[in-house]
């Protein structure tokens, strides 16, 4: 009975010091985190949903751009005297799609037989990005360009517009035809996923700090002293004029 009594005492010191413990900490006020932990914890979970962004992005561009060069690999992956022809339908068939007809039989034309002349041009020529609607918009891109240079070279006033009426050499069309199909890397072909990723900026939440306003105040005293030095300046000259003109009168 005796040990039993000592271990039930004991139990019981245990109990009250566990409560007394309890009731310590509930009371104690718990700190409120100040605005600047509460804004650094928005950026750093801003700065982890923007890292999460970023790799999904990327995953789905390099997904996008894997898929392109296996469909362009799949279209060129034919015999040599196969993938003339191939690449030459293909032209035939992006021009079928265009409505306007001023030049576009006359390019076409080069282009395909430019695809029997040259292998790589033919190549390129399949490539999933490249389209003759685009092909004529950098046209269009470049002889506007030409045309507004040719007025500056002639003296005349330059026109802020994007329809100039003008005559472009047929070679040039042709060339640039031929540099659009070759380019692989121009802005025409690009698409929404193929821009670079943009991250978005974190928005503080702390209040603007003020701005500093001892240059404003600096600027003022600059100014209010050089106004009381104009004011003795023309007090002197005053000064000047009445005794000088005191002295030249005869009494």
């Amino acid at each position: 009975m005796g040990i039993m009594s000592e271990l039930d005492l004991q139990k019981q010191e245990a109990d009250h010091f566990s409560s007394v413990q309890k009731h310590v900490l509930a009371s104690t006020p718990i700190a409120e985190k100040t605005a600047e932990e509460i804004d650094a914890e928005k950026r750093l979970a801003h700065e982890a949903a923007e890292a999460k962004r970023k790799a999904e992005w990327e995953a789905k561009k390099k997904e996008k751009d894997e898929k392109v060069f296996l469909t362009w690999q799949s279209a060129i992956n034919v015999p040599k005297d196969k993938l003339s022809d191939k690449s030459v339908k293909r032209i035939s068939d992006m021009t079928e799609k265009l409505t306007h007809r001023n030049m576009k039989l006359c390019v076409t034309e080069y282009l395909q037989t430019l695809c029997y002349e040259n292998i790589q041009f033919a190549q390129h020529a399949l490539h999933p990005k490249k389209s003759m609607i685009n092909c004529f918009k950098y046209i269009n891109g470049k002889a506007l360009e030409y045309l507004k240079q040719d007025q500056i070279d002639n003296g005349e006033p330059e026109i802020d517009r994007n329809v100039i009426g003008g005559d472009v050499p047929d070679a040039l069309c042709y060339q640039w035809a031929e540099e659009y199909f070759m380019n692989l890397e121009l802005e025409i072909d690009q698409t929404d996923g193929d821009k670079p990723f943009v991250e978005k900026p974190y928005r503080s939440t702390l209040p603007a700090k003020p701005k500093n306003n001892k240059s404003k105040n600096k600027s003022s005293e600059k100014q209010e002293s050089t106004e009381q030095t104009t004011s003795v300046q023309l007090q002197l000259s005053f000064d000047d004029t009445q005794s000088t003109f005191s002295e030249g009168v005869t009494i």
